[in-house]
């Protein structure tokens, strides 16, 4: 997925919900929520070739992240 289609998909979503990670795979025993995103450009040092995006997220939710 790139963040052409992350936005696209985001917005048929409602604006005010909160954001929560889940791992194909993985056991989803805790709640985790998305609280910050970072990103680093292709050229970069340690992104020469292609830059990403990460999504960080919390196993505690808070208000003021919505």
């Amino acid at each position: 997925m790139n963040v052409k289609e992350l936005i696209s998909m985001l917005e048929d979503c409602p604006d005010y919900l909160p954001v929560r990670l889940l791992i194909n795979g993985a056991e989803d025993d805790e709640n985790k929520w998305l609280t910050k995103l970072e990103f680093s450009g292709t050229g970069e040092s340690g992104y020469e070739v292609c830059g990403e995006v990460r999504l960080i997220g919390n196993s505690v939710y808070h208000k003021e992240n919505n």
